[in-house]
């Protein structure tokens, strides 16, 4: 059956489960098949991806999406190399301390301890307080300008025979095995085996697939 990417942005997202720039033809994912887009396509967050794959965030600046990128719904930006994050602006942890991140700009860092409307705040060494608890973030968890929480996502990556895993923020390859945050393992041979030990996959060539990253908790 053909599917028809012809219909209204905020009709079209709603079965839309990505749009990836492949090989310099912007197409949107439908029922895991990649179809040529005939509209803009509107993600929740205010993210609207055009056809010729120049996308914004609201009235934020206007970007584009590279060779082998993809958007998710859930606003997150997928690149080549394995590495995921939010294409809204957003805080994020790095070497322990805290960055901010607008319009795709590079993360610059927070000098002055950010206090967010329900009454939390995020000092620049990445102490986090809500309700009397304090809790140190890591690297790689993501907060909203608004200050909430923006979940983090590990990947494994297996290309040109090589393994390679994002965690915590950081990218590295893997050298035999690694536990990742939700208590899966991955084999330098690719193979993933859930936390339970009850299942394992093999990845394929080119294949990433995402995990649960580190949980913040409010």
């Amino acid at each position: 059956m053909s599917l028809i990417l012809g219909f209204a942005a905020s009709l079209l997202a709603q079965g839309v489960e990505k749009v990836v720039n492949q090989d310099g033809k912007v197409q949107a994912q439908v029922g895991g098949n990649l179809l040529p887009m005939k509209a803009a396509v509107a993600f929740p967050g205010g993210i609207l991806i055009n056809t010729n794959g120049t996308f914004k965030v609201n009235n934020g600046t206007e970007r584009k999406l590279e060779n082998g990128q993809s958007i998710t719904p859930d606003g997150m930006l997928h690149k080549p190399d394995g590495s995921v994050g939010p294409v809204t602006d957003h805080y994020v942890i790095q070497g322990a301390r805290v960055f901010v991140v607008k319009d795709g700009a590079a993360p610059a860092p927070v000098t002055q301890t950010v206090v967010f409307p329900d009454g939390s705040s995020l000092a620049p060494d990445a102490f986090y307080r809500s309700g009397g608890r304090v809790t140190r973030l890591i690297d790689g968890q993501t907060l909203a300008i608004g200050g909430n929480v923006i979940p983090s996502l590990d990947t494994v990556t297996l290309k040109d025979g090589k393994v390679t895993v994002q965690k915590d923020g950081a990218l590295f390859p893997v050298a035999t095995s690694i536990m990742m945050n939700d208590g899966s393992k991955v084999l330098a041979n690719g193979t993933i085996i859930s936390f339970d030990g009850r299942t394992s996959r093999m990845l394929k060539e080119g294949e990433t697939i995402t995990l649960p990253g580190a949980v913040l908790k409010k």
